[in-house]
């Protein structure tokens, strides 16, 4: 259980006893996911208008849901120029499949096509 981590880092958990460990086949209702043994590290991070964002390089679980909370996201050479690392959050997260991770874009589209004239500010 969540409440039993005391501390979690990249390569280790520690726990406060031993015996609140479980053997994976004692965990009925986690055994589909247990056999997929799925991990979003290197899964490529798309838009949902199909804009390729780069690939997830780190994650954050938050434990007391014990749910991805952020994904960290490598973007390509060229863009990594321009910025740091793209973070994600989970609420921008529309889709999660074996092959990438699908999110919501974020970019606002202005529209060039106005009905009202834009109002001239005084000099």
């Amino acid at each position: 259980m969540a409440r039993d981590v005391r501390q979690l880092a990249s390569d280790c958990i520690i726990i406060d006893n031993e015996d609140e460990l479980a053997d994976p086949e004692d965990i009925v209702r986690l055994q589909a996911m247990l056999a997929t043994s799925y991990t979003p590290l290197e899964k490529p991070v798309v838009s949902d208008t199909g804009r390729k964002l780069g690939n997830v390089d780190d994650y954050t679980i938050n434990l007391e849901t014990n749910r991805i909370q952020k994904l960290h996201v490598r973007q390509p050479m060229l863009r990594s120029w321009l910025g740091a690392t793209l973070i994600i959050d989970r609420t921008q997260i529309i889709e999660i499949t074996l092959k990438k991770i699908t999110v919501r874009d974020s970019t606002v589209k202005a529209n060039l096509m106005r009905s009202e004239p834009i109002p001239e500010t005084p000099s």
